[in-house]
């Protein structure tokens, strides 16, 4: 059995997404077409776990063109598939990372999303709707570096194509955060910022030497930073320390 033949899976579990573009039910494997990337052969066997929009399903309901999201790990030189879950209720995708390139005459764009280690290339439609701070923006605004989130159309023979594009933060923004400082190292200058209002991580740079601020910097303080982003990192200009909730018994 082909089950015998595959070596246990090991290691870290890497989320995948990507279209269906072959099938192969003789020797178990899938081949993906990842988002905006290249193809990728994966292999699954009675461990695998089959849901289709949520419910429990099987290797069966896979097809050709269908949009799926895979928990992969290495089983020896191959790729194993933990789970696959298997989407047909929504035509769209969403990545978010950042923009390594954008060629306006083509509109081909790449972006280096969260969830994948490669590059994942699409295609800015014609019509697609571009935002910055809520409001309309150009592909001008695209600008390598950027923050961005984007809906897309999956695409089996090429890049996918992007409908919606949101620019959440450009090299040389300035950025305001207020949060709970989570981590601090004031050697390295940099704090981790919790930011209530979606309670994501940040990580702020700062310069050790800033005035008055070693003795009143600390871990679970309360703050608000001014920040620069650069494309890489975002630089404190300026923080200021929040003065705790006044007790009210």
């Amino acid at each position: 059995m082909w089950l015998d033949l595959l070596p246990q899976p090991r290691g870290q579990t890497t989320l995948v997404g990507g279209t269906v573009r072959l099938l192969d039910h003789v020797r178990d494997q899938v081949t993906v077409r990842v988002f905006g990337g290249r193809d990728m052969v994966v292999l699954f066997d009675d461990r695998t776990h089959f849901f289709r929009d949520g419910l429990a399903a099987s290797s069966g309901d896979l097809q050709i063109g269908t949009r799926v999201y895979l928990d992969t790990a290495m089983a020896g030189s191959g790729i194993f598939a933990r789970s696959v879950r298997i989407l047909t209720r929504s035509a769209n995708g969403q990545s978010n990372g950042q923009l390594q390139s954008y060629d306006a005459a083509s509109g081909d764009l790449v972006l280096r999303d969260m969830l994948s280690p490669e590059p994942a290339n699409f295609r800015l439609a014609a019509d697609a709707t571009l935002l910055r701070d809520g409001k309309p923006a150009s592909p001008a605004d695209l600008r390598a570096g950027s923050l961005v989130s984007l809906k897309f159309s999956p695409s089996v023979e090429g890049p996918g194509v992007v409908r919606e594009i949101t620019i959440l933060a450009g090299p040389g923004g300035t950025f305001v955060f207020a949060g709970r400082i989570s981590h601090l190292d004031l050697h390295l200058g940099l704090l981790v910022l919790v930011d209530p209002q979606d309670s994501k991580s940040y990580d702020i740079h700062f310069d050790p030497e800033m005035s008055g601020l070693e003795d009143r910097l600390h871990e679970g303080g309360n703050i608000t930073v001014t920040t620069t982003f650069d494309g890489g990192q975002y630089t404190a200009n300026s923080i200021v320390v929040n003065a705790p909730p006044a007790n009210t018994q």
